[in-house]
Order: C-alpha cells, then structure tokens, then sequence
C-alpha cells in the first residue's frame, strides 16, 4: 500500500538519491538510523536495520543466505 506521500527524485552523477524530509519523518527514520537497501522484483526497498541484527550480513540477515556478488536471492 502506498503512503499518500509521493516525490519524484533522480539519481546524482554518483547513482545516490536523496529521500525527502517528509518521507523520512512520515517513516520514523531519523538521522544516524542504520538502514537497508536491497532491489526486490524491480522495486528498490529502503528499511530500518532491525536493532535485533547483531553483526550478521544484510544478505543472511534478509534472505538466510550471503549471496555472492552478481547473484539474486
């Protein structure tokens, strides 16, 4: 379901994109807040690192596995 928060945004020069303000706040994030990105069915998915992670991969922590590089969950 989509929030009724909506913003075009476009990659720099470096492949980064911002995420607005609003957005952020609408979603509880706040500055310093790890996070995780990851690309799931041609959609970019951007959550907050659950605090209970304790120092396993992203990858073994998101799909039980660490995935070599080129590889998809």
């Amino acid at each position: 379901m989509r929030n009724a928060e909506c913003t075009e945004i476009t990659a720099d020069g470096e492949m980064r994109i911002t995420l607005p303000r609003a957005i952020m706040r609408a979603a509880g994030i706040e500055p310093g807040m790890p996070l995780v990105a990851y690309e799931e069915d041609g959609q970019i998915v951007v959550e907050m690192r659950p605090a209970a992670w304790h120092g396993g991969s992203v990858d073994e922590e998101l799909f039980g596995k660490r995935l070599v590089a080129g590889e998809r969950a």
